[in-house]
């Protein structure tokens, strides 16, 4: 096979179409506020809101924006292989050059799983010094809230059997969390999600086939109208199965519900330094003649972390 392939110019050209394909098809975009970097570590602050309007009665009444901040450091990544020059110059296929495909979409990956590490682990804090999941998120006035969602909050939540609800069961119980979500309130007490449109759902393997069903079926077994799928109030409600997030510990029972509309109101933060990129020790090169192979090196540095924590609640059937 030609050996132009691996020429810098090439290379490069071929991994951004790559890293292209892999974005489009990536689910980062939608959960994290992107944000480039130049430095180790940067402050990220969530701002207060302007006050409510009221009507004019004497002087009027000034709100000092506040800030609480967090900050994210820069880590770099790295995904490297090598493949035997005698196997690169026969492949007749070019299956062996579509490995710059594959460090592509992963290193594109990599962002995603830095994402579903902080929903799993839920080990990160958010703005207030809490985790990412828990019952007393407070900003300002609002008062302590929970996206820690169960039959307490969301009595639909409560089904005949949690490992193995019905698509009607979990019509019912996305509904009422979405609309719990809505009245989450912001630090004036207002609610800032109540026009939120766009929702991304994150289920177990285990319960795909029903969640998919739930989301994706016209009429319910009774025959009414689902209103999932029937972009009631112009609901968007989508999902998808997220192996990563569940292991044979946790069981099959949670599922996650993403405000995937917020705008630059994220609940997560995924800073770029530098990358995704790409070099090539090509046949040509002093590595491959001291190793007989030739070597693709790919990299990113950068970062993820918790943005507003009430744009993502966990659910737990009971």
């Amino acid at each position: 096979m030609s050996t132009n392939l691996l020429n810098q110019a090439s290379v490069r050209g071929e991994f951004a179409r790559q890293l292209e394909l892999a974005a489009n098809v990536g689910l980062a975009s939608r959960l994290a506020l992107e944000v480039n970097s130049d430095v180790e570590t940067d402050v990220y602050a969530l701002v207060s809101r302007v006050p409510k309007a009221r009507k004019w009665l004497g002087a009027r009444q000034m709100k000092t924006i506040t800030a609480v901040r967090q900050s994210i450091r820069n880590e770099p990544w790295e995904s490297s292989a090598q493949i035997p020059l005698p196997d690169f110059q026969r492949d007749q296929t070019m299956q062996l050059a579509g490995k710059l495909g594959e460090l592509a979409t992963e290193l594109m990956t990599n962002r995603w799983r830095l994402i579903t590490d902080l929903i799993k682990n839920n080990t990160a804090l958010a703005y207030d010094g809490l985790a990412l999941f828990h019952a007393s998120h407070v900003f300002g006035n609002s008062g302590t809230q929970t996206n820690l969602l169960t039959a307490t909050e969301c009595p639909k939540l409560n089904v005949a059997t949690a490992a193995d609800p019905t698509p009607e069961e979990l019509v019912e119980a996305i509904m009422q969390a979405i609309g719990y979500m809505q009245g989450y309130l912001d630090d004036e007490a207002e609610p800032f999600m109540q026009d939120s449109r766009e929702w991304l759902l994150l289920y177990p393997q285990d319960l795909q086939g029903t969640f998919r069903i739930a989301l994706g079926a016209n009429n319910l077994a009774g025959g009414e109208v689902n209103p999932v799928k029937a972009s009631i109030d112009g609901l968007s409600i989508t999902g998808r199965m997220e192996k990563r997030l569940y292991s044979a510990a946790s069981g099959n029972t949670v599922f996650y519900i993403v405000s995937t509309d917020g705008g630059r109101n994220k609940p997560f933060v995924l800073q770029n330094e530098n990358g995704p990129n790409v070099n090539a020790l090509g046949p040509g090169s002093e590595w491959a003649l001291l190793n007989n192979t030739i070597a693709l090196l790919g990299d990113w540095r950068g970062g993820a972390g918790v943005g507003e924590p009430l744009r993502i609640a966990k659910c737990t059937l009971s």
